[in-house]
């Protein structure tokens, strides 16, 4: 008898949150607020599209082979967390210094496109982003693609990147 209690109540859980699910994922909020692939998008003074509008101005700024544009998007402190492929750098000036040294050669940077761009905000100042991208560089050149996540958060008037992780591999 009481493990037929326990089997009703077990069935009772899991109707009532089946139930309940597609209200959720069905709801006027949506997890991410902008996808890039989307057609329709939010309007131009929303945040959501507001941090992507960053990203885009930063991936200008690389195919520029502007290093101080790009850096432009990363919080200035030495707060900043920066994590790509197992490398650590934590502060603006030690990742601004790792590009200079990295990119000695500017025209060695190559050309960077963002293949798809989600933001989920996660507080009226603060959002969580996925980016896919490609990169063509060095000579000759190869492709590289790769995923990152990106908390970037409303400082005073400007979006910035406050911690970043990049994960890469050439195909």
């Amino acid at each position: 008898m009481h493990r037929k209690l326990k089997t009703v109540f077990l069935a009772l859980v899991w109707l009532t949150a089946a139930s309940a699910w597609p209200a959720v994922a069905s709801s006027a909020d949506p997890v991410w607020a902008f996808d890039s692939v989307s057609p329709d998008g939010p309007d131009e003074r929303s945040s959501a599209r507001q941090v992507y509008l960053l990203i885009m101005r930063q991936v200008a700024a690389w195919n520029s082979q502007d290093i101080e544009g790009f850096m432009a998007a990363y919080w200035r402190s030495p707060k900043l967390v920066y994590l790509d492929d197992g490398e650590q750098i934590f502060g603006w000036d030690q990742l601004y210094a790792n590009y200079l040294n990295g990119f000695s050669d500017r025209s060695l940077m190559g050309y960077l496109e963002a293949q798809r761009v989600k933001v989920q905000m996660l507080e009226p100042d603060m959002a969580y982003v996925l980016l896919w991208w490609d990169m063509l560089m060095g000579r000759p050149r190869s492709k590289v693609v790769g995923t990152s996540t990106l908390v970037v958060r409303r400082l005073g008037d400007d979006w910035k990147i406050v911690a970043s992780h990049t994960t890469s591999l050439q195909p």
